[in-house]
């Protein structure tokens, strides 16, 4: 592209194309350079651009006025540990990060927007992206769209939405059609890939206040995308958030593992359509639940938001255990547990990020209280978002075990 334009190619003095180490040289010129104080030097400068293979050593030794790090989604610590001294000795550098949106590994970039978007003053950043769902936002499967995971939150932008294409694609309807990023969306299956790809929403490694009780890892581990459907006995439990905008009924049952003759793994699951805002429609959830699977126990804390739909529960023949602060603590204590039991001792299964998205992004935010001599349980009040399903989830592990001992099978049959 240089040596293509006359302004251009008188001003080249050498072009080098060796692999992993391409430069182009111009011909010295009288330069300018204002140093701390004001300071002026006068001398002649042969400008330099070089491509380097990035490595752990890649700029060492080198001076550097500018430091560009492309596709720096993939760019490690010790890349930036080896180049940015280039820049050390410079009166005005200027190191450059591009990239598309970052991965959970995409540490060193991660960092540098968090500066952006904390506004720090020496870091001048752009995004083109759109303002994601969370995890925890409103979902409804009844009102809600499939192709926009059954989000009904009017806070952010709709994955499915033609503006939320353009607002991350400023090329829509020049360079790219609709109709191709609407192909793209139906042709990714992986959500979370069109999301990246398309929308600029990042995978980001997240910050030090998340997954603060139990961890990623821990809980990627309990996933299982196919645990098989529901065996009875089967325990429900419900609770609602504390500013009554949503609730959620959470399921629990035990799943033989055929590898370990001995030992069922528990299993918890969001059932269709029982993660919706408001809280009207438990009751008449929870009587078609009950009708459907006859379940062992329904558990409903006493002593929290959910309280109000323990009368209207019993009124509507439902038999509820009310769960005392002491009863959430010891439930507590059995869910984080069970997540970190070995499989051979029955650890926990859930339906994974794609299947259960509002478990995951609930367990991920979600904070604990103190409860009596050193117990523990969540905190509804203290977590950074709508923790109902982890919590319900919780509740019904936790009256799953507490019912299977006395268990009768033949209550389960019509």
């Amino acid at each position: 592209m240089v040596t293509g334009y006359d302004e251009l190619r008188g001003r080249v003095k050498s072009v080098t194309t060796s692999h992993g180490d391409e430069a182009i040289e111009l011909k010295p010129a009288p330069t300018l350079i204002f140093g701390p104080g004001g300071k002026l030097v006068r001398r002649r400068i042969a400008p330099r651009l070089r491509f380097l293979a990035r490595s752990r050593g890649s700029g060492r030794s080198f001076t550097a006025d500018c430091v560009v790090y492309d596709e720096s989604m993939i760019l490690s610590a010790e890349v930036v540990g080896a180049s940015m001294p280039t820049l050390s000795a410079i009166a005005n550098p200027q190191m450059i990060y591009t990239a598309s949106a970052g991965y959970k590994d995409s540490i060193q970039l991660g960092g540098v927007r968090r500066r952006m978007i904390r506004r720090d003053p020496a870091l001048m950043g752009a995004e083109w992206s759109i303002s994601p769902h969370l995890d925890t936002c409103h979902r409804d499967e009844i009102a809600g769209r499939a192709t926009n995971r059954y989000i009904t939150c009017d806070e952010h932008d709709d994955r499915d939405d033609p503006r939320s294409w353009a607002k991350a694609n400023p090329a829509l309807g020049r360079r790219i059609s609709v109709q191709h990023v609407a192909r793209e969306m139906e042709a990714m299956t992986t959500g979370h890939i069109f999301d990246r790809e398309r929308l600029g929403v990042g995978d980001w490694p997240e910050g030090d206040e998340a997954w603060s009780v139990v961890s990623e890892d821990s809980w990627k581990a309990c996933a299982m995308a196919d645990p098989g459907g529901a065996t009875r006995p089967v325990c429900f439990a419900v609770d609602v958030d504390p500013d009554m905008l949503s609730a959620c009924i959470a399921a629990a049952w035990y799943r033989p593992d055929p590898e370990h003759d001995s030992q069922d793994r528990p299993v918890v699951e969001i059932p269709r359509g029982c993660h919706r805002e408001g809280a009207a429609w438990v009751i008449p959830r929870l009587a078609e639940l009950k009708k459907a699977w006859r379940p062992a126990a329904v558990a409903i804390p006493k002593n929290g938001p959910a309280a109000g739909l323990i009368d209207d529960a019993v009124k509507a023949g439902i038999d509820v255990t009310a769960m005392s602060s002491a009863d959430e603590a010891a439930a507590f204590a059995l869910f984080v547990s069970t997540v970190r039991k070995p499989v051979a001792q029955g650890r926990l299964i859930h339906l994974g990020r794609e299947n259960a998205p509002g478990l995951w992004g609930s367990v991920a935010s979600a904070d604990t209280r103190d409860v009596g001599d050193g117990g523990r349980a969540w905190s509804r009040r203290d977590s950074a978002s709508d923790i109902t399903p982890v919590t319900s989830a919780t509740d019904a592990l936790w009256i799953l075990n507490k019912k299977r001992r006395s268990y009768d099978p033949m209550k389960s049959i019509r």
